[in-house]
């Protein structure tokens, strides 16, 4: 454990301890978190069955799991902070993007911190280790669109540019 006591306290003090990950990915921060004292709560809507094939999302796996995030927060469970990692870059189209924000800001109150990332246009043409793995094409619905990976699992992302991820999280 790399984090001193001494972090965990500052991170509590800045972010509170109830805590929400939205788009969560791998599901793998919840539990490090928990680990360390927080009251966390993910969401992701393409979960992989951990007892299933690897890497590949379950349809039903991650219909039992939202139907668990719903109930939870139909509780009027609070959150001090609220997570969106890249999140955006994983929504194709301006309105669909909207609607996610619309979502988080339901899930907020007036004390919750919202802290969103995104990866902007300049890594539009990045691939991991420098190396090529996949070929994508390019949208022309706006800029900075692909899709990618597309015999394996298609994927399509977005990279923004400083004035849209600017416009999203103010």
């Amino acid at each position: 454990d790399s984090y001193s006591t001494e972090y965990w306290r500052e991170f509590r003090d800045l972010h509170g301890r109830d805590l929400l990950d939205f788009g969560a990915g791998l599901c793998k921060v919840r539990p490090f978190l928990e680990e360390r004292g927080m009251n966390c709560l993910d969401f992701e809507p393409y979960r992989i069955d951990p007892t299933g094939k690897v890497g590949t999302p379950s349809p039903l796996y991650s219909k039992v799991m939202a139907k668990m995030f719903l109930d939870e927060i139909a509780t009027g469970r609070p959150f001090t902070s609220i997570f969106l990692a890249s999140v955006l870059n994983s929504v194709p189209f301006p309105q669909d993007r909207m609607a996610v924000l619309a979502i988080v800001n339901a899930l907020s109150s007036k004390d919750t911190v919202i802290y969103g990332t995104c990866r902007d246009i300049s890594d539009f043409n990045y691939e991991y280790g420098g190396v090529r793995n996949a070929n994508y094409f390019v949208f022309d619905t706006e800029p900075g669109v692909r899709i990618g990976d597309v015999m394996r699992n298609p994927k399509v992302q977005k990279f923004h540019t400083k004035e849209e991820a600017d416009t999203m999280f103010s």
